[in-house]
């Protein structure tokens, strides 16, 4: 039974990587709120399901964690990390490194705006 979702999970993370990655293939404008937080959590997926992410290589092998992100988006289109609230300083320091100075393609009206997003990290090395 162990092995059955072991193999489960690791087609699951294989489906979340193939999509994330073609989504990133995608140069659509973010135009929202939803949009972004969706893209950002696309990133932090696809990040996860690598076998050596930041997390991997810091030598953290499970990880469940609420990360809350303040944020705001320079005229540059990078994202400016404020603050980071979280519980565990690993996470923490995993979502800065993650997203701080993150180019994207975001409408104008987005910059200079601050945003917060709550993350839910959910991570078990493979």
């Amino acid at each position: 039974m162990k092995t059955l979702k072991t193999i489960s999970l690791s087609l699951i993370l294989a489906a979340l990587a193939t999509i994330a990655t073609a989504n990133s293939t995608v140069k659509t404008v973010i135009s929202n709120a939803d949009d972004l937080r969706k893209v950002l959590k696309e990133k932090v997926e696809f990040n996860l399901s690598e076998t050596e992410n930041i997390l991997y290589k810091n030598g953290v092998d499970k990880m469940q964690e609420n990360v809350e992100i303040l944020f705001f988006i320079t005229p540059e289109h990078r994202i400016r990390v404020i603050s980071i609230n979280s519980e565990n300083e690993v996470a923490s320091e995993f979502m800065k490194q993650l997203l701080n100075k993150e180019q994207l393609n975001v409408n104008d009206e987005m910059t200079n705006v601050m945003f917060k997003i709550d993350f839910k990290l959910n991570y078990r090395a493979g």
